[in-house]
């Protein structure tokens, strides 16, 4: 969605992480109305896929987001990733 490709693209420094959560819990919980509310469909599965897949993301997220993560806990990560991060603009989601 428009959201998702919004924080996709966005900066991984500059991710408003309390926003993202705020946003996960509410179209988390409007998925969940929806599913309840509506007859059976092939679109609700669908969305409510979409919010959980991103919503198991959001802890790795604002871990990753903790301003205590020292450049050993980015190698760390580098390391079991099996990946060079660059910590430049580019990096994002």
């Amino acid at each position: 969605g428009e959201l998702t490709s919004k924080w996709s693209a966005e900066n991984f420094a500059k991710i408003d992480v309390a926003e993202l959560e705020e946003k996960v819990q509410k179209y988390n919980k409007i998925v969940h109305r929806t599913d309840r509310g509506l007859p059976p469909n092939k679109v609700v599965p669908i969305l409510l896929e979409k919010v959980h897949e991103f919503k198991e993301t959001l802890p790795v997220i604002q871990n990753l987001r903790n301003p205590a993560l020292k450049e050993r806990h980015w190698e760390k990560v580098e390391e079991e990733i099996g990946q060079k991060m660059v910590h430049d603009d580019g990096f994002t989601l």
